[in-house]
């Protein structure tokens, strides 16, 4: 019955449901300070400019402490403004809100990095890297000799489940708590299309 009701709604979503493809790699770092204001925009090309007078005469120790001055000027307001981002958070006691700030902040790198080897040398290359990783979670695994652990019955002979019965004021219900995130589930369903399509089909 699950599979029927699926085959309907996924030529539904097929039918009306346009699709829009979004790419997914990150704001270039050139950009990245786009996203601050306009006063500590200007701190940070400040800066950039004070660091490169500074690389052309190493020896001049005027324009090297006015460069220390306003990095930390600039370092100062970056952070007000990250507190200020975060408090924001906090204030809005929005859980989606929320863990989208922390996902922002995690760092996902597009590969490994270097390792070491079981000689203490680099390991650099991706064959290299595949190879050895290989090689460690072949060691820890073991090899599967059938034997299956023992696992009692939890219900008395006979007992069986053969009928679940949910009624439509127990899916009104259940689909009133659900959070309307666009997120797909295990099912490739987002909360927020069950939601909308429950009190029709209920």
């Amino acid at each position: 019955m699950w599979c029927s009701f699926r085959d309907v709604l996924d030529h539904a979503l097929e039918l009306f449901v346009p699709y829009d493809y979004v790419c997914s790699s990150s704001r270039p770092a050139k950009n990245r300070h786009r996203t601050y204001p306009r006063h500590v925009q200007k701190l940070i090309a400040r800066k950039r400019c004070l660091w490169r007078h500074h690389k052309r005469d190493t020896t001049n120790r005027a324009m090297t402490a006015r460069y220390k001055e306003v990095a930390r000027e600039c370092k100062a307001a970056m952070h007000d403004v990250e507190l200020r981002r975060e408090k924001r958070v906090i204030d809005a006691d929005n859980p989606g809100q929320f863990f989208k700030y922390v996902n922002s902040k995690l760092n996902r790198s597009p590969s490994i990095g270097m390792l070491k080897g079981r000689s203490g040398d680099n390991v650099i290359s991706d064959r290299e890297k595949a190879n050895l990783l290989n090689s460690f979670f072949g060691s820890v695994y073991v090899h599967d000799d059938n034997v299956l652990p023992a696992f009692p019955s939890r219900v008395t002979d006979g007992e069986k489940l053969d009928y679940v019965h949910f009624s439509p004021d127990v899916l009104r219900k259940i689909c009133k708590s659900l959070m309307p995130k666009l997120t797909s589930d295990s099912d490739e369903y987002p909360p927020f299309l069950l939601k909308k399509i429950v009190p029709t089909i209920s």
